[in-house]
């Protein structure tokens, strides 16, 4: 009756009213129960994805723990030997004081992180006491370049125009390392010779060596019994110059290393493009050197004393830039061995077992992915 006698206007107006508000009412139960019907869908939804959100997580750091392995540079498996064809006296006074020097700017390189300028001084800096934190840091191993020694029964310390026994074993004490040469005229008698070089070490007090430098060329498999009966387990094959001389076989019963001059000609190829091979490859690789006192060099191996002293310092400087940045080492030729095997061993340790991990890491997330997005997008 109230609603009756209301002017039309404001009848019509109340009646508006009231529709609006119920149809509000009936709009807010409507979206309540929408929400109420997506929230119980999504929390459904989340339950069904959560376990493979958990294992998509632990895939995704595994596979960024693989990756980072597999994309490591594996420890270095490059030895380069610089060998010395013979015992004279140039070796201490002319050869071996490069090599000290260079050792020291290896060692500030690897503790100070960069190479000193030409003609730098070290400052004097007052030692401080070492806090906490840097008595816990551990040490570098701080790798050091060495030759080898190869003596024949004319190339003996004592001799004539050769290192004393006193110089050759400050030489040794430095980790240098001998070996006995071979020369072509006694390949025929090779069981006998090494019998009387070994005879010779004796006499000398030097312990017998590991390693056999063949003369360029003479070198066969066939003498393996002969080597392996005076327990030499590494061959130096002085090959054909020019040749490629990187060695990686490790199937052999002796462990061969190919060598050649350390100063080859472009037009045989050069001792760079060997250095470069070696850097990044893997393997083992000799440079050979002989004291050359004539005036003009007349083969890839001859070193000329004090003519060709800065030529050496400029080569064991670039090596020292190589053994800082990990890519090689300068050692013997027998050592070339374990460090090619370890080498070898980890890098099938990645192909064997590493890469085939990721790849099906890789292609479970695939499947992940794809069943989180068919759950996601559902409805």
């Amino acid at each position: 009756r109230k609603l009756a006698s209301l002017p039309k206007p404001r009848r019509i107006f109340v009646v508006s009213l009231a529709i609006f508000i119920l149809v509000s009412l009936l709009l807010g139960a409507v979206w309540s129960i929408v929400a109420s019907v997506k929230a119980a869908v999504n929390a459904q939804r989340r339950a069904q994805a959560e376990p493979l959100e958990m294992e998509r997580v632990a895939l995704e750091c595994r596979l960024v723990e693989l990756e980072k392995r597999l994309s490591e540079k594996v420890n270095t498996g490059s030895t380069l030997a610089t060998i010395y064809i013979g015992a004279d006296k140039a070796i201490y006074e002319n050869v071996w004081p490069v090599y000290v020097e260079m050792n020291e700017l290896l060692t500030v390189y690897m503790t100070e992180g960069e190479k000193p300028e030409e003609g730098e001084e070290e400052e004097e800096v007052e030692e401080e006491e070492p806090t906490e934190e840097e008595e816990e840091l551990p040490e570098i191993e701080i790798p050091r370049m060495t030759g080898t020694i190869c003596l024949s029964p004319t190339e003996l310390p004592g001799q004539a125009g050769k290192l004393t026994m006193d110089q050759l074993g400050a030489i040794l004490d430095d980790g240098w390392v001998t070996a006995v040469f071979v020369p072509t005229d006694d390949m025929e008698r090779l069981d006998e010779y090494l019998g009387e070089m070994r005879a010779h070490f004796d006499s000398l007090g030097l312990a017998w060596t590991d390693t056999v430098v063949f003369d360029c060329r003479s070198y066969v498999p066939e003498t393996t019994p002969i080597l392996e009966a005076h327990g030499i387990s590494c061959a130096v094959n002085w090959v054909e110059e020019g040749d490629d001389i990187l060695s990686d076989d490790l199937d052999g019963d002796i462990w061969q290393v190919k060598a050649d001059g350390w100063s080859l000609s472009k037009s045989k190829g050069s001792a760079i493009d060997n250095y470069n091979t070696l850097v990044s490859s893997a393997g083992g690789m000799a440079f050979l050197f002989e004291i050359w006192h004539g005036a003009n060099r007349e083969g890839p191996t001859h070193f000329q004393p004090y003519t060709a002293d800065s030529s050496l310092k400029r080569m064991l400087e670039k090596f020292v830039e190589s053994i800082a940045l990990g890519e090689m080492r300068v050692d013997s030729a027998s050592s070339a061995y374990g460090c090619y095997k370890t080498y070898y061993e980890e890098l099938t340790l990645r192909k064997e077992m590493l890469e085939p991990e990721r790849e099906k890491i890789v292609k479970r997330l695939v499947e992940i992915r794809a069943e989180l997005e068919e759950i996601y997008s559902l409805g």
